[in-house]
């Protein structure tokens, strides 16, 4: 299993309700897609969104650019800046990772 974890911040002058709107909406269509088994975001103060989507694997959180997908992430980009953006992997999926390479 992997983890996204990105945070967002709100734009100087840009509307809270849309950036918690369009999170919901990105959450949403990372449930759509395949591999993810949830997606869900929290507020981590009064201007910042956070995401967590969980994916089977770290590769299915980079799924080929669409046309919905690519829209929704330019609005979101209109109104917050992505400070964080992490792949996190299971204790495991990162051991075999790092076996692999050793190989």
């Amino acid at each position: 299993m992997a983890i996204q974890y990105t945070k967002w911040r709100l734009r100087p002058g840009a509307d809270r309700a849309r950036l918690g709107d369009l999170a919901l909406d990105w959450c949403r269509y990372s449930r759509s897609i395949g591999g993810c088994r949830n997606a869900r975001y929290y507020w981590a103060d009064a201007n910042s969104v956070a995401i967590l989507q969980e994916f089977d694997t770290p590769a299915q959180a980079f799924p080929p650019p669409d046309g919905p997908g690519t829209k929704l992430a330019f609005q979101l980009s209109d109104v917050a800046d992505r400070t964080v953006h992490e792949i996190w992997s299971d204790a495991r999926a990162g051991t075999e990772a790092y076996q692999r390479s050793r190989a």
